[in-house]
């Protein structure tokens, strides 16, 4: 199982190691980092965080959606109005495209993902 972390659970690790991320790192490969959780990450300037973002650095990552892919996933998907955010719909659509799962402490997030999980359970085009 592959995963992407949202930026709200690297950060809550800072404060406070979490024992589930942990786990998760444990297994090789486990994790694929999207470059704007790397972009939110890097823009918290503290000290703490650019140590993390340099090594998250070390993770492989996924591209970037084009505006068209988001477009379409926004329209067919549903997921305008429900209180996410840009990052939000690029990190929905890289997780469905690649079969990965979302790791996120963000409650928003967690039930837009699985009501698109539970609701489209397809891959997108």
């Amino acid at each position: 199982m592959r995963y992407i972390v949202d930026t709200s659970v690297w950060i809550d690790h800072l404060a406070k190691p979490i024992t589930e991320l942990i786990e998760i790192l444990s297994r090789p490969a486990s994790i694929i980092m999207h470059p704007l959780v790397l972009g939110e990450i890097f823009l918290s300037n503290s000290k703490k965080s650019n140590a993390l973002y340099k090594e998250l650095l070390h993770f492989p990552t996924t591209p970037i959606a084009s505006l068209s892919e988001i477009e379409y996933f926004i329209q067919n998907y549903q997921v305008q109005g429900k209180g996410i955010g840009l990052i939000d719909v690029h990190l929905l659509y890289t997780v469905l495209e690649n079969n990965f799962q979302l790791f996120t402490h963000d409650k928003r997030l967690q039930k837009v993902y699985k009501e698109t999980i539970s609701n489209y359970n397809v891959k997108l085009p």
